[in-house]
């Protein structure tokens, strides 16, 4: 019986043993790709604040919803992103019988 204990415990190391290995493959590929990626994309990454011309194309939603969603955005960010777009979404009206 205690043979059987052994074969069954090296299994359970091993298997723990490979899943740790992978994984830790996937971080660092995953890690390696996005230095990767931010070193080719230096150049094209956003600016706080550059909703500024903004309200020029948003037209219809007032400036004070505009200036709290830039806010939130860059607070959530922490002023790595930046809001280029903000759209109005029309909800169809729908029979409901």
């Amino acid at each position: 019986m205690s043979g059987d204990i052994q074969t069954a415990l090296a299994i359970l190391l091993t298997g723990m043993a490979v899943v740790f290995l992978m994984l830790g493959l996937v971080v660092i590929t995953g890690r390696v790709l996005i230095a990767t990626v931010n070193r080719w994309n230096k150049d094209k990454a956003p600016t706080p604040g550059s909703g500024a011309g903004l309200h020029s194309k948003t037209s219809s939603i007032p400036t004070q919803k505009i200036a709290a969603i830039t806010a939130a955005v860059d607070i959530a960010t922490g002023g790595k992103a930046a809001v280029e777009n903000i759209q109005r979404l029309e909800h169809s009206k729908q029979n409901k019988s």
